[in-house]
């Protein structure tokens, strides 16, 4: 009975395995492309990294009166930050200087 219970976990791990090794051919086949707005949001990733904590931390400061659980101000300011942040960086990498020289 003790070996029948093994090689079932057995048996089950390496499906598990085959599904999720099959899962990444179908998906690096059908789905390894990028569109237009991915390869705008892409571009400006470094710039995003430079001023997104500034961004985070004056948007939360807006937050920190407000009387709501901390769980909701994270599931406002979270996208509300990283829309700013893709914004900003989109501007910022507009200015001559820093799109040519920085970012």
């Amino acid at each position: 009975m003790k070996n029948k219970i093994c090689l079932t976990k057995g048996v089950n791990s390496g499906i598990g395995f085959g599904l999720i090794v099959a899962l990444f051919g179908i998906f690096k086949m059908k789905w390894n492309n990028q569109g237009t707005f991915g390869k705008r949001l892409s571009a400006s990733t470094y710039a995003v990294y430079v001023f997104h904590t500034t961004i985070l931390v004056g948007l939360a400061f807006l937050f920190l009166n407000l009387d709501i659980p901390q769980f909701w101000k994270f599931v406002v300011l979270a996208p509300v930050a990283l829309s700013v942040s893709f914004v900003v960086a989109y501007f910022a990498k507009k200015i001559p200087i820093l799109g040519e020289r920085i970012l």
